[in-house]
């Protein structure tokens, strides 16, 4: 679990019971994940004794600073949105969603429980890789197969996340077969009403964003999942540009950077769905996530075929 307006948090020293700020919701402090200038997110698990037996042992505490969002309204209803939208998730626990597990008030803090997701996100991931390399389309499309059908989620309730990016997408565990979203910093219930707030990353941002017009909040998360997906199966976003308005003159045209030429003509496809400059003419989220599965699967299969091929031609008859 990240911060939306975050940075990595340098390491910390020990933090003992009196000086831990979370003793007081029943939790320990573990170590940092994420700063931003109004709230932290820290790994923690749950004291001895605390808890149902249910939930979890370990957990990503996001606190917000409860003194400095009192001086400013609009931090009050920034954070009012994140909660609201935390809560109208949290009764379906979607596999595929980093999920609130409790809420607690304190003097000096709002502090968020929320899953923990040990595999790191998938931006790191692919960072790791060596220069050229990218996921396979029979994992990336199992990632953006599951992101689909998180976004799928949130849109039937009304929610538009509006910051996704391979930042926000971790993975549950170091197996990084099942990914969840996270950071719901800029996320709002905001059903078929029009938004102004211009939010999320420049290279994942939509084409409606740059107009400074009123939008549509589900449009503008379906271009950042073709984002996404461009992004996993090729190790770079699929725009870029020397300056902030080249990289939005090449948003607005829809001007990616090529495909790699042995990308699948499904990914293509399925990519091509999602970055439309029409809003409404995007391939929706619940449709996008069989098109991933399919694109995931014919990989596989291509891949099982290669390695009969190869044991027979390997094979010598007696």
């Amino acid at each position: 679990m990240s911060d939306g307006s975050s940075r990595p948090m340098p390491k910390a020293g020990g933090t003992t019971k009196r000086t831990d700020p979370l003793g007081q919701i029943g939790f320990r402090t573990v170590g940092p994940i994420a700063a931003g200038a109004f709230s932290t997110v820290v790994r923690a698990t749950r004291r001895a004794g605390g808890g149902d037996g249910a939930s979890p042992e370990e957990a990503a505490v996001k606190s917000f600073n409860r003194a400095k969002y009192a001086k400013a309204t609009w931090l009050k209803g920034a954070l009012k949105n994140e909660i609201d939208v935390l809560e109208t998730l949290q009764p379906s626990k979607h596999d595929h969603v980093a999920n609130l597990i409790e809420l607690h008030e304190t003097h000096q803090a709002t502090h968020a429980v929320l899953e923990y997701c040990s595999g790191g996100s998938v931006h790191r991931h692919l960072r790791s890789l060596r220069h050229g390399q990218a996921l396979s389309e029979a994992h990336g499309g199992v990632l953006v197969q599951q992101l689909s059908l998180a976004l799928a989620h949130l849109h039937e309730l009304g929610i538009a996340h509006r910051d996704v990016k391979a930042e926000n997408v971790l993975y549950t565990d170091t197996a990084k077969e099942r990914i969840k979203l996270c950071d719901y910093g800029f996320a709002v219930v905001c059903g078929e009403r029009k938004l102004r707030s211009v939010c999320g990353s420049p290279a994942y941002m939509a084409p409606e964003l740059n107009t400074r017009e009123a939008y549509h909040g589900w449009p503008v998360d379906l271009w950042a999942l073709g984002c996404f997906a461009y992004e996993v199966l090729h190790n770079t976003p699929p725009f870029r540009g020397e300056s902030l308005e080249t990289l939005n003159l090449r948003i607005k045209k829809v001007d990616h950077h090529p495909f790699r030429k042995s990308l699948s003509s499904d990914a293509k496809r399925a990519i091509g769905a999602l970055l439309v400059a029409a809003p409404h003419s995007r391939c929706l989220a619940a449709a996008a996530a069989p098109m991933w599965q399919t694109v995931a699967s014919m990989a596989r299969q291509a891949r099982q075929a290669e390695v009969v091929e190869t044991r027979e031609a390997k094979y010598i008859p007696p």
